[in-house]
């Protein structure tokens, strides 16, 4: 998952928005002739870059992205694919500052345990020292008018 990571934050700093073009490529691959044509060893690994080049060019997918999948075509990464962008979503929401959190039980929880949980969700944010105060009062603001925030403090 570390080399999926690697290559998720290469394509990010280049293509912001392509979780959706990843996550429609990494279902393609699930087709078991196709997977067997792009990932195992049957082909030279600058056919299966010209072979995803020009599908993903046929398909519209952006320049950016399409350079990136024959890259791991190059690099005989197909099969990382499902990883990376996987890792590409996790990274995307990172960036945007949301959290996802799943919580598991042993048992099912009732509508009142579920809310307690949700009532229980602490955000802390840090500011670097040289944060203009107009800019931190900005964000409380837009984080104070948000309906699931109950109370901010500064």
């Amino acid at each position: 998952m570390r080399l999926a990571r690697i290559y998720a934050e290469a394509l990010f700093s280049q293509v912001q928005d392509a979780g959706v073009v990843l996550d429609a490529f990494a279902a393609s691959c699930q087709d078991p002739s196709l997977r067997h044509t792009l990932v195992a060893g049957c082909l030279a690994s600058r056919h299966k870059a010209l072979i995803v080049g020009q599908a993903a060019r046929a398909a519209g997918f952006p320049d950016g992205i399409t350079r990136f999948l024959e890259l791991l075509a190059r690099k005989g990464r197909l099969s990382l694919i499902g990883d990376v962008a996987q890792a590409y979503r996790q990274l995307a929401l990172e960036k945007a500052g949301i959290l996802v959190a799943q919580v598991r039980s042993a048992g099912a929880l009732s509508d009142a345990s579920l809310e307690q949980i949700k009532n229980k969700v602490d955000v802390t944010v840090y500011f670097t020292v040289g944060a203009p105060e107009e800019s931190i009062l900005a964000l409380k603001s837009s984080i104070e008018n948000l309906p699931e925030v109950a109370s901010v403090s500064y």
